[in-house]
């Protein structure tokens, strides 16, 4: 009796997706991308030795020279590795501030061993580095090379050095900087 009663639905029409044709092209291009072996590499030509030209020397007279821009500086890995092994206190990570005149002193010891130059460009390198501004721009003492303190950076400095490591904040971080000074003992 129940068989009448229940009438049995119709099946459901199969529904599929069907991708666009980009779709399915860079599916294509995936699968092409993936089977097929890589592309060989073409061997470059070896270029036959051009003869150097003669040198000519011309004397530029200095005022026609251009000045040299001022770079940030240098990093170089022979003078970095003698500067911390002769002086380990003061070049090492974190960077503690650098007494004025360091250079001076570090030619005076070094002697030859050091180009002046090299060692400016290294230590511009050195001072630009933002660990080295946000310890100025605390106000942390300065280090001869033996370690010794050689007075603070005064205010500009440390503003100066806010300002590059801070930006647009430098203002606040200064005032958070000395409102710690004034509680800590």
């Amino acid at each position: 009796m129940m068989d009448g009663l229940v009438k049995e639905a119709p099946p459901r029409p199969r529904r599929t997706l069907t991708a666009s044709p980009a779709m399915l092209a860079a599916a294509q291009r995936r699968r092409a991308a993936i089977e097929a072996p890589p592309a060989p590499v073409p061997k470059a030509k070896p270029e036959a030795p051009k003869p150097d030209p003669a040198p000519v020397a011309v004397e530029v007279p200095k005022a026609d020279r251009k000045p040299r821009s001022r770079g940030r500086g240098v990093y170089d890995p022979a003078i970095d590795a003698m500067l911390r092994e002769r002086w380990p206190v003061v070049f090492c990570v974190p960077r503690p501030p650098l007494a004025i005149g360091v250079r001076e002193r570090i030619l005076e010891v070094a002697g030859d061993a050091v180009d002046s130059a090299q060692l400016g460009r290294f230590l511009s390198w050195w001072t630009q580095r933002s660990d080295y501004l946000d310890a100025i721009a605390h106000g942390e003492p300065r280090r001869n090379l033996d370690g010794s303190p050689a007075g603070e950076p005064d205010e500009a400095q440390r503003r100066q050095a806010a300002g590059e490591v801070y930006g647009h904040r430098a203002a606040t971080v200064l005032e958070r900087i000395e409102a710690r000074r004034e509680t800590a003992p």
